[in-house]
């Protein structure tokens, strides 16, 4: 019986005929779509009065509509496509409550004078409305005309109360009329507690009609999804709000039943940005722990960009090894934009959300424990700056304590708001009073540097007896002939080109950045300096390589080193798990631009490469050897992140790692320690 009832296609969802034949075969039965009245009470209570005239659209055979009327509300009038359901409910009702009106009516074409009613309440239309038509242009119109009643029979002071299961075509409908066609309606968004609950969550969307003002207000956008009200910024925060709690919602579905090692995750959103990114590791291998224990970890933080939290690899040995007495262990990482307060707020914070991802069959007066490598570390990341940009939006420059050094060592960190978890830049910061000197960049930043100073036997090498006045007045002597030319797209915190400067003094560095922000949190915090051997361009990288391929002449000096490091920011190639650099940059037009200005005989193009899509580096190394006969990656030992080393010519393994003629700076030991392996 319940396969015949399905549509053979969504779109029928929106037809009279369906409907009618759907009431038809279920007869007196009613239908309950999105949850009952005991599950819908609390919000009636905030929104709805007795003396309210109120319009029930769609109504089906429902008992909603009844029991309001029951329980004092009794001015409802209801209307519904389908003549037979209207029949069925006209009939039921004609002796316990003959005043309740049923009428057979278009939503689209509502019989009703203008601003009716003071409610207009909606369970499952507009869902049923639009499916099917989630991309469909030529129905724009057609469900513009659905809102355009609701607009029209709607007093001042109205709200439009809309149940539904908020997939994205239906916000984007919603928002679309009644934000950006519309500027005097509050909006919010409630989660409803359904008992019997769909695959999907069920949310009440309120759209509160005001009156028309001469002078623009700002607009309210809020949501009630997990706790207090929370004011959104932008229609993009309101969405991702809801997608966040639906993403928990389909996470607990598919957790109750998950015994395997495969790792879950979501992201708990506050304002719009992602408050807490939790990862859910389940301990298979301790096979004797009694099944059901559950425990809660917090990173330190500041540490979110440590290996042991950031990978898979990394917070499996972090469960298997340190948090031996549990069976499943949420792992939470702080986001370092937020300011938390101490370990006490934290939980109290994460306590009403936390019980979602417990395993089945735990305890119902279960304590949940909270774990830290040293609660004192918990709310400690010390944010010493934030910048704010029109491209890269909020950035935030935060210190914390550097492990395996001695505590007048701190680790500095370049953090955009975007990409919170991800490091743009982070260097070892040593503290002597006032005056803070960056020393080395961490591992990967050590890696390029180690590689551009050591690639080829051609290039001059750093003469070690030579004070750096001396060395610099040699240079100078013969500036063209002995300086190498490095372009680096994408600037960071300039530890790259500021290392390089300080351990090697051949290269006359040119820096392509897109942000001029970026620029001045590198020179106001990690010692970035624009000198005779550096300049710095504020533009498009892509742009400045197409260029300059397209000027360049034979007889013209080519780079012999390029290192493109920039940050991903769009949502397609973080789809595809590439978080540096963006796709864009792997495109063959790109690619043959960089073989064009690269030196043809020794140069070496370096990619700072993270992509946590093993297909898609793969299909990267593919596209990069189209453009480079030669190319090779290695692995930064406990990073997600490789090198791509791209280059005309054939490298050679022994001497890319050969520390004999390097600077001070360098120590095999050091080498040996970061670099994971070399493949070519």
């Amino acid at each position: 019986m319940a396969a015949d009832l399905l549509p053979h296609c969504p779109s029928e969802f929106s037809s009279e005929r369906y409907w009618s034949s759907f009431f038809a075969k279920r007869k007196q039965a009613p239908f309950e779509w999105y949850g009952d009245y005991d599950d819908l009470k609390d919000l009636f209570e905030k929104y709805l009065k007795p003396s309210d005239m109120i319009l029930n659209i769609g109504c089906g055979n429902s008992t909603l509509t009844e029991i309001l009327f029951d329980v004092g509300y009794r001015s409802i009038e209801n209307v519904d496509i389908s003549s037979t359901v209207v029949k069925q409910m006209v009939k039921r009702n004609s002796k316990l409550r003959p005043s309740l009106v049923f009428s057979v009516m278009d939503v689209k074409n509502l019989d009703y004078p203008d601003s009716s009613f003071q409610v207009i309440l909606d369970k499952g239309t507009t869902d049923a409305m639009l499916s099917g038509h989630a991309d469909s242009v030529d129905k724009e119109n057609e469900f513009d005309r659905i809102f355009d009643e609701i607009d029209r029979t709607l007093c001042v002071g109205g709200r439009f109360l809309c149940i539904t299961l908020a997939q994205s075509y239906i916000i984007h409908a919603l928002l679309r009329a009644f934000f950006f066609n519309r500027s005097n309606y509050i909006i919010r968004a409630h989660k409803v507690l359904v008992e019997k609950s769909f695959v999907m969550p069920t949310f009440m969307l309120v759209f509160m009609k005001m009156k028309h003002l001469p002078i623009s207000l700002p607009r309210v956008l809020e949501v009630n999804l997990r706790g207090p009200v929370i004011k959104c910024k932008s229609p993009e925060d309101f969405t991702r709000e809801i997608e966040s709690v639906q993403q928990l919602h389909f996470l607990t579905e598919k957790m109750q039943n998950n015994s395997t090692d495969d790792e879950l995750y979501v992201d708990m959103m506050e304002n719009g940005s992602v408050k807490y990114r939790c990862y859910v590791v389940n301990h298979i291998l301790n096979s004797h722990v009694k099944r059901g224990y559950y425990a809660v970890f917090l990173c330190p933080a500041g540490r979110e960009d440590d290996w042991l939290y950031r990978t898979v690899t990394g917070r499996k040995k972090l469960v298997q090894e340190h948090i031996k007495s549990y069976h499943r262990v949420l792992v939470v990482l702080l986001n370092s934009a937020f300011q938390y307060g101490d370990q006490k707020a934290i939980e109290s914070d994460l306590n009403p959300r936390v019980m979602a991802f417990a395993p089945a069959g735990i305890p119902a007066d279960y304590k949940t424990p909270y774990l830290s490598l040293n609660s004192q570390e918990i709310s400690q990341a010390n944010v010493v700056d934030e910048f704010e940009s029109e491209i890269s939006g909020k950035m935030l420059v935060v210190e914390v304590s550097a492990e395996n050094y001695d505590s007048s060592y701190k680790i500095r960190r370049l953090i955009f708001k975007s990409n919170a978890y991800t490091s743009q830049t982070e260097a070892l910061i040593e503290s002597d009073g006032d005056i803070l000197k960056t020393t080395l960049p961490v591992d990967v930043y050590f890696l390029l540097a180690l590689i551009s100073c050591n690639l080829h036997d051609n290039l001059p090498v750093p003469e070690k007896t030579h004070s750096s006045t001396e060395l610099e007045k040699k240079l100078e002597e013969s500036k063209d002939e002995k300086l190498m030319k490095k372009l680096s797209i994408g600037l960071g915190g300039g530890c790259l080109p500021s290392f390089l400067a300080e351990c090697d003094r051949r290269f006359s560095q040119t820096v392509v950045e897109l942000d001029r922000t970026v620029v001045d949190a590198a020179k106001q915090h990690f010692g970035f300096v624009e000198d005779d051997f550096c300049e710095c361009l504020i533009e498009d990288g892509r742009e400045f390589v197409s260029k300059f391929a397209k000027s360049i002449k034979p007889c013209d000096r080519r780079f012999d080193l390029i290192v493109v490091d920039v940050n991903a920011v769009d949502s397609a190639s973080s789809a595809e798990g590439l978080s540096c650099p963006s796709r864009e940059f792997f495109e063959p037009a790109f690619l043959k631009d960089l073989s064009t200005i690269v030196a043809p005989n020794s140069g070496v193009v370096l990619y700072n490469l993270c992509c946590r899509n093993p297909d898609k580096e793969l299909e990267i190394v593919k596209t990069c050897r189209k453009a480079f006969p030669h190319v090779g990656r290695i692995q930064v030992k406990d990073y997600v992140n490789c090198v791509l080393v791209l280059s005309n010519q054939a490298l050679n393994e022994t001497r890319l790692l050969d520390c004999s003629k390097m600077t001070d700076l360098f120590d095999a030991s050091r080498v040996k320690d970061i670099v994971a392996g070399v493949k070519f």
